[in-house]
């Protein structure tokens, strides 16, 4: 999970990972404007802290693929809270050898006034993308991929061998650059 000075969001994440089904998991927090708070609140909860202090949530999603140890690498956002089955369905989803990489649908729930808290309230707007599946073949997959339509940055994972060798995020993109 990559961060970015929100430490009240961070917690919420973190406990929704806490309550993940799936049983065999590292949570690595990466840290893209390094502070002693957020380390503060990685060793309350014992999960991974990795500084990433050159701006951008691609530079931090790169920086967090090659500290991964795991066969899969998850991403979430750290406003983001991870259902209790989150991490379940997603290692399902890599049960098919020649799937390489999944995204799964994001909520957008209602803010808590106007602070950056979330509501346990479904925003009316439903901006889920159809569920569906990619390859080469896919009129248009290029254009998907990079210009949306395949999924959410924040509710995608990969296999290990495809992001941290081969397939990088451009550092030229994202929030942040």
């Amino acid at each position: 999970m990559c961060t970015r000075e929100r430490p009240e969001q961070l917690e919420q994440c973190l406990g929704a990972l806490s309550r993940q089904t799936y049983p065999d998991y590292d949570v690595l927090v990466v840290d893209n404007a390094p502070s002693q708070a957020v380390q503060d609140i990685c060793r309350r909860w014992s999960v991974r802290w990795v500084p990433a202090p050159v701006a951008g949530l691609t530079q931090a999603r790169n920086v967090g693929a090659r500290a991964a140890y795991g066969e899969l690498i998850a991403y979430i956002d750290d406003d983001a809270v991870a259902e209790a089955g989150w991490l379940q369905a997603v290692a399902e989803s890599f049960l098919d050898p020649d799937v390489a990489a999944v995204s799964g649908r994001v909520r957008y729930m209602n803010a808590i006034g106007d602070t950056r808290r979330i509501s346990d309230q479904e925003a009316a707007e439903d901006r889920a993308r159809p569920p569906g599946s990619f390859n080469q073949e896919t009129p248009n997959w290029f254009s998907l991929a990079c210009f949306g339509g395949v999924g959410d940055g924040g509710n995608m994972a990969f296999r290990r061998e495809l992001i941290a060798s081969s397939v990088a995020f451009d550092v030229r993109l994202g929030r942040g650059r």
